[in-house]
């Protein structure tokens, strides 16, 4: 059976549990940092998919080597422009996620523009 990754089935505690972030991490990572963008019910509560728990690893993974979350957002940035650009969808040298490289398991980006610099 093929399971669509895309597809938001996982709860914010479910989310917790299988990256070791904390759900107010998570949170923050969302409201104040824009680096995920979950879905919602129609209650309003998040709703996680598999590359959504990628992209929240990959995140855990940048911040526990050093890496401000500024900079996770700037790379982020530079991977969505070079697709952007490109428009192949390549992998770009930095292996920031954000782009459609086939099995590099880097994450999709979903960005929100918020006008903040």
């Amino acid at each position: 059976m093929i399971v669509d990754r895309r597809v938001p089935i996982y709860p914010i505690r479910t989310v917790a549990q299988l990256t070791g972030v904390n759900p107010r991490r998570i949170r923050a990572w969302e409201e104040q940092y824009h680096l995920i963008a979950p879905a919602r019910t129609g209650g309003g509560h998040r709703l996680f998919s598999e590359e959504d728990v990628e992209r929240i690893r990959w995140i855990k993974a940048m911040v526990d080597r050093g890496m401000s979350l500024k900079g996770i957002q700037r790379l982020q940035a530079q991977a969505q422009a070079e697709v952007a650009t490109d428009g192949r969808g390549t992998e770009p040298a930095s292996g920031a996620p954000g782009t459609v490289g086939a099995g590099t398991g880097a994450p999709r980006v979903t960005a929100r523009r918020t006008g903040q610099g």
